[in-house]
């Protein structure tokens, strides 16, 4: 799976979906669960039961978040870099022929350990990430 994932994001990497500035700093990340929320409560789903995001953010905040048939892609607000990257999108837009409303992001990084959170479109998800 993870031989996929990677395949996958080299695909999306090579195919310059996802632009970035050149002295920007630039993560690539994943998740190895899905947690959605409601006020009624979380549901968590791992293995079979979900497909991997794929995002890609930078510290300039550029944003390319990558969920089942499609992604969001838009320019997010720096709200912090240190020690904490926090990065909020506003209405990004969705690239898929499906229909999907924009939606707002928002996005921590903890740049020692390479751990994100993210919520966006009912999801909260904690992400591993590497540096590109």
């Amino acid at each position: 799976m993870k031989s996929s994932l990677s395949k996958a994001l080299s695909l999306l990497l090579g195919l310059g979906l996802f632009s970035l500035g050149l002295n920007a700093e630039q993560w690539v990340c994943h998740n190895d669960y899905e947690a959605r929320c409601s006020e009624l409560g979380c549901a968590v789903y791992q293995q079979d039961d979900f497909t991997p995001a794929s995002v890609l953010l930078s510290s300039e905040g550029e944003l390319e978040i990558c969920l089942y048939t499609g992604c969001w892609q838009g320019q997010g607000q720096v709200l912090a870099q240190a020690p904490y990257l926090v990065i909020q999108g506003n209405k990004l837009d969705w690239n898929s022929p499906f229909k999907v409303d924009q939606q707002d992001a928002l996005l921590s990084l903890e740049r020692s350990s390479n751990i994100a959170t993210m919520q966006v479109a009912g999801f909260q998800l904690s992400l591993l990430c590497y540096i590109r």
